[in-house]
């Protein structure tokens, strides 16, 4: 997985949820982007509501989309890349990533209303316990290493 802190391109989120996972498929042909527990939905939370908003945002992003697990609240955001044949560009890569973030980044107030969340679950890292590890690269280092790691994956198919 890929974790780092987007405060620039996603200010309206909080630090802790900026961990996009990125998994490999299919022998390298489908790579699945995702911002696992997202928000958690808990017995207090109107679940229709949750389920009509997040109804309302799959079929208003482009690339995103968002799903709900009841059991454990987990709400989670999705992308799908197939690249059957081909290889995975620092565009693609790029676009998938911050798509992600920004779709979550847009929509983090009306989460917030709906989840009934403070307002200073948004507070920037090194303010106080954000989970920050130390370990943050940039985006453009991210990027790099994880195309390392494809050429990798294209080379042992």
């Amino acid at each position: 997985y890929i974790n780092f802190h987007q405060i620039k391109a996603a200010p309206n989120i909080p630090p802790k949820i900026t961990h996009i996972s990125i998994s490999v498929h299919e022998n390298g042909e489908l790579l699945l982007f995702s911002i696992p527990w997202l928000y958690t939905v808990t017995p207090v939370n109107d679940n229709t509501r949750v389920l009509q908003f997040i109804n309302h945002l799959n079929r208003q992003l482009k690339l995103a989309t968002h799903s709900f697990d009841p059991q454990d609240g987990e709400i989670r955001m999705m992308a799908e890349l197939a690249l059957e044949d081909g290889k995975l560009t620092h565009t693609q890569l790029a676009r998938y990533t911050m798509a992600l973030m920004h779709a979550a980044d847009n929509h983090a107030v009306e989460w917030r209303e709906i989840l009934g969340l403070p307002d200073d679950v948004d507070d920037p890292p090194g303010s106080g316990d954000d989970g920050d590890d130390g370990d943050d690269k940039s985006k453009e280092e991210l990027i790099g290493l994880f195309g390392k790691f494809l050429d990798d994956v294209y080379e042992n198919r």
